[in-house]
């Protein structure tokens, strides 16, 4: 509750602070640990609950798409949208019952994204900011493509010749 109070006070002071301080932004990493601890215990909510969950997740995307820009206070109040949008999402599409989002993310594009996610959180920022701090940004829709494949194939290079070799590496030697 902390974090995501001095997310709220310093954003708007403070954008750069707010968004690259671990201590604006680890509400974030609480509400996947709430999402993962409520999610390993047995489901005691209905289909329409996880319908819900769903139409309120989708919509809370919706709004990030039309709020969210160039100009917007973020972290801040924001930052909830996508965030909570993510939990609701993943929450309902968790476990046995075949709802349009499990069914969803058990497809193997979509799962194999996932496998790549913490790859695309580490490469994203080279392929999709960097150009644009050039003295003429690259913003065109052709390079934006450009920025999206290279971000996907550095995440998957990374993932299958530095992360798994490491991750299922026997330990001690």
């Amino acid at each position: 509750m902390a974090s995501a109070l001095w997310s709220l006070l310093i954003s708007a002071s403070d954008p750069t602070l707010a968004y690259y301080s671990p201590f604006t932004r680890f509400w974030e990493l609480g509400l996947g640990c709430l999402l993962a601890t409520v999610t390993v215990r047995p489901r005691q909510h209905s289909y329409r609950v996880e319908l819900l969950a769903i139409v309120t997740g989708c919509a809370l995307i919706l709004v990030a798409l039309l709020k969210l820009n160039a100009n917007s206070i973020y972290p801040g109040t924001l930052a909830w949208l996508p965030c909570s949008a993510a939990v609701l999402l993943i929450w309902a599409g968790v476990g046995a019952r075949h709802n349009p989002v499990s069914r969803l993310l058990a497809t193997r594009p979509l799962a194999y994204i996932g496998d790549l996610s913490y790859s695309l959180y580490l490469t994203h920022y080279l392929w999709l900011e960097l150009p644009a701090q050039l003295a003429t940004p690259l913003t065109s829709w052709p390079w934006r493509i450009l920025e999206l494949a290279g971000t996907f194939a550095t995440a998957a290079i990374s993932y299958h010749f530095l992360e798994n070799p490491i991750r299922l590496a026997p330990l001690g030697g």
